[in-house]
């Protein structure tokens, strides 16, 4: 799946991260989500493989390299979510 987060301004030492309900994404901890590339930045983007036939929720972060609980911020609203059988790629947003 294609993840991608918008409008993912950071600051020196700071990155943008996906983490959400399976494993491939941490199971929520902050501290084992996937860092995100930041080649059209703000836009930060990875392909993440999870597993099929799943419904899964996720949000975009931005937190320290070093501190993964240093400056952390969540992107706001809902979980963003999708099917893993049903869809190939899946955004969210500062």
């Amino acid at each position: 799946i294609s993840f991608s987060c918008y409008n993912g301004y950071t600051t020196l030492g700071q990155s943008v991260y996906a983490v959400g309900s399976v494993a491939q994404l941490g199971n929520w901890a902050v501290e084992s989500a996937v860092k995100l590339d930041p080649s059209q930045y703000p836009t930060w983007s990875a392909t993440i493989t999870v597993p099929a036939q799943q419904d899964v929720e996720w949000k975009c972060i931005k937190r320290d390299e070093s501190d993964p609980t240093a400056n952390l911020v969540w992107q706001s609203g809902s979980n963003n979510q999708f099917n893993s059988d049903n869809q190939t790629t899946t955004q969210g947003s500062f």
